[in-house]
């Protein structure tokens, strides 16, 4: 079996291996960009970016969890005798023996990577955000959370903590907001990026419905969803559901592991994860090709209530540019009021980090 799943695979893939023409990297540039956009909202005070951070890719194009930035405005590195002595820096963890031979990048490819000249070894971040207090009384730090009814608080609040007490002089303020703002207007790069990374995703649902009939497993159908998201570039699948008949009805059925027979339905909601953006596709098929008369009553409602739902947002579009995710969420869950939907109806293409 595994031997023939392998061969399936193959055929499947071999007859379109061309050169990814949808292939979107960002440069050096764009997360150069994107700390420009942050500075000027910060004004003369100072951002920090603090470690296990996902936004920190956006912002150093750096993919370890670990790393933390420092950005210093010009307009706060004005402010200081020797101004070229404040630089923005990114904060490295440390590096393991095999660095630059195995698995890490050498500090040269960072630097031509990120476009950030200057960078340090995590150890010192406490010491460094210290000495900031002489060019500023304002830190920019994000967080989302707020204590817990026990007073416990949370990872990025204990960080807020821990500056607070070693400055108390200086007013600690909220980045995410400046954060979120700098997200949401996405360059003509992210846009494209976007769209590469559902067209994979759509090519894999295509390739995956083209596949199905009975007496398949699941897995063989994720097998095909996987490969279509590398051979187009993507990092790795963000999930892999795969539910066929009883399996179609439980929401995050992750084993994949059984046999598909006529006359059922096939759930397929599938994610991959491409420059760091995770997409999700959720399609129900029949496994034979053609509904069941009662099959295709309850695929009926949710057709017309899709149909339904794209005018209502587009009508808004027009009347109150631009709809809000809440909004798409309402809108669906009124055109489908006839079922029951422990689920979401709308969702978000969302950063995935590693």
């Amino acid at each position: 079996m595994r031997r023939w799943l392998m061969l399936m695979v193959a055929a499947v893939s071999l007859a379109g291996l061309v050169p990814s023409a949808q292939d979107q990297r960002y440069t050096a540039d764009d997360f150069r960009e994107k700390r420009d956009k942050l500075a000027s909202l910060v004004g003369d005070g100072v951002a920090v970016l603090p470690p296990a951070r996902s936004e920190s890719f956006f912002f150093t194009g750096l993919d370890n969890r670990e790393v933390a930035l420092v950005l210093i405005p010009a307009a706060a590195a004005a402010k200081a005798p020797e101004p070229e002595m404040w630089k923005t820096t990114a904060y490295l963890p440390p590096k393991s023996p095999r660095a630059g031979v195995w698995d890490d990048r050498t500090v040269a490819m960072i630097r031509e990577a990120t476009g950030i000249d200057n960078t340090a070894p995590a150890g010192r971040l406490m010491a460094d955000i210290a000495r900031v207090a002489a060019i500023t009384d304002t830190l920019y730090i994000p967080f989302r959370s707020v204590p817990a009814p026990d007073g416990q608080l949370p990872d990025d609040l204990r960080f807020v903590d821990a500056v607070r007490r070693m400055l108390p002089q200086v007013c600690i303020r909220n980045l995410q907001p400046l954060i979120d703002q700098v997200r949401w207007a996405k360059s003509a790069r992210e846009i494209a990026i976007v769209k590469a990374a559902c067209d994979i995703t759509t090519d894999a649902f295509k390739e995956a419905a083209r596949q199905t009939k009975p007496g398949l497993w699941e897995y063989q159908i994720d097998a095909i969803v996987n490969y279509v998201f590398r051979r187009g570039g993507s990092e790795r699948p963000a999930f892999l559901i795969v539910g066929s008949g009883p399996n179609s009805c439980i929401l995050h059925h992750m084993s994949n592991d059984r046999q598909m027979q006529k006359d059922e339905l096939l759930l397929i909601d599938i994610g991959t994860v491409y420059r760091k953006l995770s997409t999700d596709l959720t399609r129900t098929i029949p496994v034979s090709g053609t509904f069941t008369p009662e099959q295709r009553k309850i695929y009926s409602i949710v057709l017309e209530a899709q149909g339904d739902r794209r005018h209502r947002e587009a009508d808004e579009r027009a009347a109150f540019p631009p709809l809000s995710i809440e909004l798409a969420e309402r809108r669906g869950r009124h055109a489908l009021a006839p079922l029951q939907l422990p689920h979401r109806v709308a969702s978000v293409i969302s950063f995935r980090p590693l």
